[in-house]
């Protein structure tokens, strides 16, 4: 995703990827109790005050600069609520592998609880120390 123009991110998938300018904004929203807590201290949903961040990219590093020095000055009420970042979100990639093996032939101990598969640890196919599914008893070999 290329910015072009001071962005408010919404969705983590909108961060950009790699090297990026942005702000991090400190942000405080009163929400009013319903009457109930009023007139009934202890019940209802009280007043609280929910406190998050906005994350603002910025297209290059010259905008960037030019925000945090209008934010920064004196007459600016959020010179204290914001935080400069020079980011970089990396490109993860993910796999998933599956592996099956015959659970009595290729495992020799519970994988919860470590107890060694015996005659006498498992008992209708579950570990008779922690209960855990090792396998199906039909498959249990005499």
């Amino acid at each position: 995703m290329s910015i072009t123009k001071k962005t408010y991110v919404n969705d983590p998938k909108d961060i950009p990827t790699g090297e990026h300018y942005a702000i991090l904004f400190s942000r405080s929203t009163f929400v009013p109790g319903d009457e109930r807590s009023r007139t009934n201290p202890g019940h209802g949903y009280g007043d609280e005050t929910v406190k998050s961040w906005d994350y603002v990219v910025y297209p290059n590093r010259q905008e960037w600069e030019k925000e945090i020095s209008e934010l920064s000055k004196p007459a600016n009420y959020q010179r204290n609520r914001f935080v400069p970042l020079i980011s970089s979100r990396p490109v993860v990639e993910m796999s998933i592998v599956v592996k099956i093996t015959d659970a009595q032939e290729k495992h020799d101990a519970c994988g919860k609880c470590s107890t060694p598969f015996s005659e006498d640890s498992i008992n209708g196919g579950r570990c008779t120390n922690c209960g855990t599914l090792i396998f199906p008893a039909e498959t249990m070999k005499p």
